[in-house]
């Protein structure tokens, strides 16, 4: 519904900025981690790391997106997966799938790998791993260190 949103209005007033369109519709619509897509797809790459990083993004959609830009835009796509990691740790509501861990993972080390930055990529999910999760998200926190057992022992994060 958002991005639905957004496309409305971009097509309503094509001659108004499209970035400060989306500001405004977060601005006055809210729920700014929503507005994920909305950014992403239209390239405002700093404005979709902004609503990553809220808890209100869906961890499902960014780990798609990490896949989706780990190759041309690794570095975001490192960015979104850490975010979405977070989220699956700290989130209530909802119950993904343990699968987005991995998922996540997978795609966080492919894009470290491009920046030269696998170091980092595991001082960062040691952290949330070794983090308090929130009640009930403890198997994601598992997942984690499960993934990252695979990772030390050499075989590649699936």
């Amino acid at each position: 519904p958002y991005t639905t949103l957004f496309r409305s209005m971009i097509r309503a007033y094509p001659e108004r900025d499209r970035r400060q369109i989306l500001l405004d519709l977060i601005e006055t619509r809210g729920g700014k981690g929503k507005w994920f897509a909305a950014a992403k797809e239209e390239g405002f790459l700093d404005i979709a790391l902004e609503c990553a990083s809220l808890h209100s993004a869906d961890p499902s959609t960014l780990v798609r997106a990490a896949r989706d830009f780990c190759s041309k835009e690794p570095k975001f796509a490192a960015s979104v997966t850490l975010f979405a990691v977070t989220h699956l740790l700290t989130c209530s509501g909802y119950d993904p799938p343990v699968s987005n861990v991995n998922e996540a993972i997978k795609h966080l080390f492919a894009a470290a790998d491009q920046l030269g930055a696998a170091g980092w990529a595991r001082h960062e999910l040691d952290r949330l791993a070794d983090a308090p999760c929130s009640t009930g998200r403890e198997i994601f926190q598992q997942a984690v260190r499960a993934a990252l057992s695979r990772y030390d022992a050499g075989a590649a994060p699936r």
